[in-house]
């Protein structure tokens, strides 16, 4: 089996991504969340939640998360030509 490469996927990347990320996460480094938003050639945003380990983010910061991934959602969802079966 092949091993993920984020990097070079998020290079030839064509759909919007929001990157979401606690910074006090110690099993991926913030870094390496950085790097890879820096990288990003489709529209991207970072959302970076203080004291918030590895998944922790909903759970630190609910009412910010939740704002956030509902403003990326208007920002892109109506100008891109995505679409998502909610039916599997």
């Amino acid at each position: 089996m092949k091993e993920a490469d984020a990097l070079s996927a998020v290079q030839r990347a064509t759909v919007p991504i929001l990157y979401i990320h606690g910074n006090a996460d110690t099993f991926v480094p913030t870094e390496m969340t950085k790097e890879l938003y820096e990288k990003t050639k489709s529209d991207t945003e970072l959302f970076l939640v203080d004291d918030a380990n590895h998944g922790e983010a909903f759970v630190m910061d609910q009412e910010a998360y939740k704002r956030k991934v509902d403003e990326f959602l208007e920002k892109h969802w109506s100008t891109s030509n995505l679409s998502i079966d909610l039916s599997r």
